[in-house]
């Protein structure tokens, strides 16, 4: 790559990245399945990374998302159906052109070290949907059995990382426990997952004993970041990103006091929670990409079945349980 630019395709879907080198080598290790030597086409979704003494105002158009970011600053998305604008206070503006597949980031001074893989992952995701790829808030995992990709869906905080890591341990293989993409307008839904590094809770650590002994580096949140490389000895070898059919989609409910409780969950219900942490709205109403968004998620809702898992306490047997309605469910053609 030049200096100055990073080249990433996803599956069909290029980002080509403008700015300091030692930025785009952040993004090259978290990215370095997706980085490409090849040189971006026209046609390539663009972003711009200036750092700036000053940001441009937030603008008048309606937020669809308003809350903290996991690093505890104030952030707003607001969205129209032509562009997109992450404010985040006094440290970084993000602007997206849909229409013009261009985007650019404000960024004050020290405001890379918080900003860039949230705020980049918006600027993915926008690149991705113009070629019928949609990035979704998933763990994803390889099936050994089946071969089929199972997707869980929750909050975050509800468990993913925990139930993730339990499934790698025994008889799943591990794609992303955050960051899964779908394609659309296939014959079966096919996804994947973006390998990152794993946001580690101390209350997984304490649930999962084999996991080992952790450093004394938590966060205020009670979490540290475990590179995926550091637990392939004991979750095997992470998933190289590859489209694959999925077979099942498992939602995560309040957790049991006895045994797991994995149930099917009406595809209705299932559609509701996954949007509810996957498709941004406003109180006008959902944009045009977001209702084309919804739509894809139905779609994908509708071809495969759907569970709400309400673990228990012994983590060791959730393998099993998952494993058997996944291949009971290839048995009988779903």
């Amino acid at each position: 790559m030049a200096d100055d630019r990073l080249h990433l395709e996803f599956f069909g879907a290029h980002l080509l990245i403008e700015g300091r080198p030692d930025w785009l080598d952040t993004l090259v290790d978290s990215f370095a399945p997706f980085v490409s030597q090849e040189t971006a086409p026209p046609e390539a979704f663009f972003l711009k990374l200036e750092e700036t003494d000053s940001l441009s105002p937030p603008p008048d158009m309606p937020v669809t998302w308003d809350g903290k970011l996991p690093e505890g600053h104030y952030s707003k998305i607001y969205e129209s159906d032509e562009e997109a604008v992450q404010y985040v206070e006094n440290s970084a503006r993000l602007h997206i052109s849909y229409d013009t597949a261009r985007s650019e980031a404000q960024l004050m001074p020290g405001a890379w070290r918080h900003f860039h893989l949230l705020s980049i992952f918006l600027v993915v995701s926008a690149a991705m949907a113009r070629d019928g790829l949609h990035l979704l808030h998933a763990a994803c995992l390889t099936h050994d059995a089946t071969g089929r990709e199972l997707l869980i869906f929750v909050k975050s905080g509800g468990g993913k990382t925990t139930t993730s890591l339990s499934l790698a341990h025994k008889g799943f293989t591990l794609s992303t426990d955050d960051a899964s993409v779908l394609h659309e307008n296939t014959d079966w839904p096919l996804v994947w997952g973006i390998p990152r590094a794993m946001k580690v809770h101390f209350n997984t650590a304490r649930l999962l004993p084999w996991l080992g002994e952790f450093p004394e580096a938590w966060n205020r949140f009670g979490e540290q970041s475990v590179p995926l490389a550091q637990l392939e000895g004991l979750i095997g070898m992470v998933d190289t990103p590859r489209p694959n059919k999925l077979g099942a989609i498992v939602f995560l409910g309040e957790r049991s006091s006895g045994d797991h409780i994995l149930r099917p969950m009406p595809k209705g219900d299932a559609l509701v929670a996954i949007a509810h942490d996957n498709v941004a709205w406003r109180p006008a109403g959902m944009t045009s990409r977001a209702q084309h968004r919804f739509s894809a998620l139905a779609d994908m809702v509708a071809s495969v079945p759907t569970f709400e898992l309400s673990a228990g306490e012994n983590l060791d047997t959730l393998s099993d349980v998952i494993s058997s309605a996944m291949t009971a469910a290839l048995r009988v053609g779903a």
